[in-house]
């Protein structure tokens, strides 16, 4: 903190961005205030502190004293208004969100064996099948929810083959996430009901085992490796985590790319400029926006000592546009060279499926630009999803030009 700090200015602001009608619509001018009165700061409101600011923000991320404490209730502007304290309950606990080592080393180690480059090289061609059947629905209907006929179904086909969900079971996830991360008693239902269908499947295929993750993880079970709580855990996260992720990526990269015509025009010219274009996605509008850690030991970030048991708040969307980070941060740059934002987090806890994601993403976009000669948004601003803890569309209309 600085003699500068405008504390009561950056508390104002947060209010707005969390609970305001703002904090759907366009967070950003808000991050960029906050970032300005009050670039880390601790609240005066409810004693947390804020970042802002991408260096600052990856120096907690990285800070190995900075983890998981379950125990401490996230008393946060950020998270009371979003009502997620309730994933902190039932199999939660049990997940590699909800650890620090040495159990996070453990689990980390058993599904990261599901993510190995060669595994996930060897779905690419899996992804242009699925990818390619999408976008043939989307030409058929001309007027096409993105959301509906290509964000949520692709992702969920992806790691659902991967994770082992059948396929006759898989659409029921949509309407299930959103109410989850819509918080309250209605996301402890769904909670208990999700916690409910990974424990029946985990049985199922220990039953019948296949060539997917659930089976991987219940050898494991049988090793020591890992207890029952912890296989039915690990599943849901990564089932549930490896399409939420992706399905916002499409449609938030989506909006960013009609709004930037010239962009669009400069990537269907230069497709080899795909990777460098989804990165930008990722950081322009990232799908989660927030992430909490807390002070497991004392220590100290960006000169400023913090006691244990304090709770710190990267703001990601914020810290995602810091012009001391990123030139013209405001500008979707489909060519961006700066480097990674912090979407996917930083250190131990970095994102296991931020790969798949990005890859998903590479090859959505190459598919559909080459697909279709125009793509034109239906609704100048089309609703966010409930809740706000994700940040995505509930529906996204377009209409679509075959080339």
């Amino acid at each position: 903190m600085t003699a500068s700090t405008d504390v009561r200015t950056a508390d104002d602001l947060l209010r707005e961005l969390f609970e305001g009608d703002n904090r759907v619509h366009d967070p950003y001018p808000l991050y960029h205030g906050i970032r300005e009165a009050a670039p880390f700061y601790r609240s005066e409101e409810d004693g947390t502190w804020y970042v802002s600011t991408f260096e600052v923000g990856r120096q907690v991320l990285n800070d190995p004293n900075c983890g998981r404490d379950l125990e401490r209730p996230n008393t946060s502007i950020a998270f009371r208004s979003r009502s997620v304290q309730a994933q902190t309950v039932g199999f939660f606990r049990s997940t590699l969100l909800a650890k620090n080592p040495p159990d996070h080393t453990r689990l980390r180690g058993v599904v990261s064996e599901a993510f190995t480059m060669r595994r996930l090289k060897a779905l690419d061609a899996r992804i242009v099948e699925l990818t390619d059947q999408r976008l043939d629905v989307m030409a058929e209907k001309g007027d096409t929810d993105v959301m509906a006929d290509l964000a949520f179904v692709l992702p969920v086909s992806v790691i659902g083959e991967l994770v082992g969900v059948p396929a006759e079971e898989r659409e029921q996830f949509r309407e299930l996430v959103n109410m989850r991360f819509s918080g309250g008693e209605r996301g402890n239902q769904v909670r208990l009901t999700l916690e409910g269908y990974f424990a029946n499947l985990v049985e199922r295929r220990r039953a019948d085992p296949a060539d997917d993750l659930l089976s991987e993880l219940i050898v494991a079970r049988a090793g020591d490796r890992l207890s029952e709580e912890e296989v039915i855990a690990m599943v849901m996260i990564v089932f549930l985590a490896g399409f939420v992720t992706t399905t916002n990526l499409i449609g938030n990269g989506l909006i960013a790319l009609l709004r930037s015509p010239d962009q669009l025009r400069r990537l269907r010219e230069e497709q080899r400029l795909m990777q460098l274009a989804v990165a930008e996605m990722l950081r322009f509008d990232p799908p989660v926006q927030v992430v909490g850690r807390t002070a497991l030991e004392p220590t100290e970030v960006a000169g400023q000592p913090i006691p244990a048991g304090d709770t710190i708040v990267c703001l990601i969307g914020g810290a995602n546009r810091d012009p001391d980070r990123f030139r013209d941060p405001d500008r979707f740059d489909a060519g961006r060279k700066d480097g990674q934002p912090l979407t996917f987090g930083w250190g131990i806890h970095h994102c296991l499926g931020s790969v798949l994601a990005s890859m998903e993403g590479r090859v959505v976009f190459d598919r559909m630009l080459k697909r279709f000669a125009s793509i034109e948004l239906l609704e100048e601003d089309p609703p966010m999803q409930p809740g706000g803890f994700l940040r995505g569309r509930s529906r996204l209309p377009v209409r679509v030009r075959p080339a």
